[in-house]
């Protein structure tokens, strides 16, 4: 595909340089929330619903695939999000996006208001979204031609064809990102098939301009399954193509919505969709007749909407039953293996180890943590429960003084992120709490809770609390991802040398303590 002229393809919108959320090479997460009652400074007119959330998820999700710089992941907390989404009546658009771009000269925040006032079909609302997150990430407006389709074009094509990224927006964003380019005609869709090379879909006729960025055409695009007559014939496998989370995915946000995109369009069955735990526990049946938003089909999409969030760090599987899910033609659409994830644990579970230990839980302990936090007991109560067992006492004996725990419990906290002064006075204020009355497990969970409460820019304590966050996101990656690491071992593998290990896995974990 050829390079194109950002400056000569984008009317608007476009504002280099300090528009990117990464620079070339790295990798960010960018965190989303629909949650905030403001936006932009804009009391919204109401929250996203969970239908409108998988939608947005489905949008974000794109972006993802077809992105490698960026990731993005969904938050209900809008405190952690750089990105929210709202429901406004600020602007009479379809849509209207912002963004800031920090001192790193990197974008840092950002925001999406979307028209309250308007009905949005499915394929509308993720049209829309995919436009406003390509602008986002720094994309730019588009003059609608009959020699590319893409969701940048502005004004919107009508009807909504687009509720996928073509092969050309998937060359403009890697482009942007300096990414190498996919083979020509490789777009990611929720919607429709993806488009390969030779078969990229007409232009649909632009709606007339009337004002704008998203401005929103005469009337919206068409909704509803399509007639079974002219539904394309089915694909030889009826496979699963596209979800999120992935599947086999680790470390999955308990708040995650379940999206899926299929090789062909789907309708709902006579069964059912049944979400269990691996050890085979039901959590929730899926029925769309029910009417409660839990679960919405749209297209080649299936979204899921557990109604309550999920156990930490817990493995699901979802179930397909019998003629759960159909083609136009009326055939089954099966999984050809079971679709399987697994769920993350609380910051909270791995601050108290790296913490108390100094060291990642692994599998076996933070499912012990996870269990208690699981069934139901606070951060708190886990924790003075934790500093009472053996594994705790080994390290912090039962008979060892005051004054030495706080002294030890400074060092595996601070190591050498601040000065001897600083960790006297926090050895002194640990020392005096215990004497006062604080038993070991208030002690140790106020301490980390306190830590992680600190801005990394606190003048005395900031490099000890970016200390923990990093302490905590390697803890993470080697306590959840680390069966992803010895999946390719087997019983011939060569294992003579680090280097060959490395070789074999493609990482190797952090040494223990």
């Amino acid at each position: 595909m050829p390079v194109p002229d950002f400056s000569q393809l984008f009317y608007d919108d476009f504002y280099p340089p300090g528009h990117l959320w990464a620079f070339p090479g790295q990798r960010r997460v960018v965190v989303w929330s629909d949650q905030s009652q403001i936006v932009d400074g804009v009391t919204v007119l109401r929250l996203f619903n969970s239908t409108e959330t998988a939608l947005a998820q489905q949008a974000f999700s794109l972006w993802d695939l077809a992105l490698d710089s960026v990731e993005f992941r969904y938050s209900a907390d809008p405190a952690v999000a750089q990105v929210l989404l709202g429901w406004t009546n600020e602007y009479g658009t379809w849509g209207h996006w912002s963004a800031m771009t920090g001192p790193a000269g990197v974008r840092d925040a950002a925001a999406i208001q979307l028209n309250g006032l308007l009905n949005f079909a499915p394929e509308a609302l993720v049209h829309t979204l995919l436009h406003e997150i390509g602008n986002v990430l720094g994309l730019g407006d588009i003059v609608p031609s009959d020699e590319f389709v893409s969701v940048q074009e502005d004004p919107f094509p009508r009807p909504f064809v687009s509720a996928q990224l073509s092969a050309f927006d998937v060359a403009l964003i890697r482009q942007l990102y300096s990414e190498p380019a996919w083979p020509d005609g490789t777009g990611v869709s929720v919607a429709r098939d993806v488009i390969t090379q030779g078969a990229q879909p007409a232009a649909p006729e632009p709606a007339p301009a009337s004002g704008g960025a998203g401005t929103p055409p005469p009337e919206a695009g068409p909704s509803g399954p399509p007639a079974a007559a002219s539904a394309a014939p089915p694909t030889a496998s009826q496979l699963l193509r596209l979800a999120t989370p992935a599947d086999g995915a680790k470390g999955v946000a308990a708040s995650s919505n379940i999206s899926m995109s299929f090789s062909t369009d789907v309708f709902a069955g006579k069964g059912a969709i049944t979400l269990k735990t691996a050890a085979g526990e039901t959590v929730q049946t899926f029925d769309p007749k029910a009417g409660d938003g839990s679960m919405t089909i749209f297209g080649t999409a299936l979204l899921l909407n557990p109604k309550a969030d999920l156990k930490a760090f817990t493995s699901y599987v979802v179930d397909f039953g019998a003629d759960a899910l159909e083609d136009a033609a009326g055939n089954d659409v099966v999984l050809a293996r079971p679709f399987d994830f697994r769920t993350t644990a609380p910051d909270g579970l791995y601050q108290f180890f790296v913490v108390a230990f100094d060291a990642a839980p692994g599998a076996v302990y933070m499912g012990q943590l996870a269990e208690a936090w699981n069934a139901g007991m606070s951060l708190q109560d886990i924790v003075e429960v934790f500093t009472q067992k053996e594994q705790f006492t080994s390290v912090f004996p039962t008979t060892m003084s005051t004054k030495d725990f706080a002294a030890k419990l400074v060092d595996r906290v601070v190591e050498s992120s601040v000065g001897d002064t600083l960790k006297t006075s926090a050895a002194k204020d640990i020392a005096d709490a215990l004497e006062s009355g604080w038993s070991r497990g208030k002690t140790t969970y106020t301490v980390f809770n306190n830590l992680a409460a600190k801005p990394t820019t606190d003048p005395d304590w900031g490099l000890t609390a970016q200390l923990l966050r990093n302490e905590v996101t390697v803890a993470r990656y080697i306590t959840e991802q680390l069966q992803k690491l010895i999946d390719p071992v087997t019983a011939t593998s060569d294992l003579s040398s680090t280097d060959k290990i490395v070789q074999l896995i493609g990482s190797l974990p952090p040494p223990g303590p």
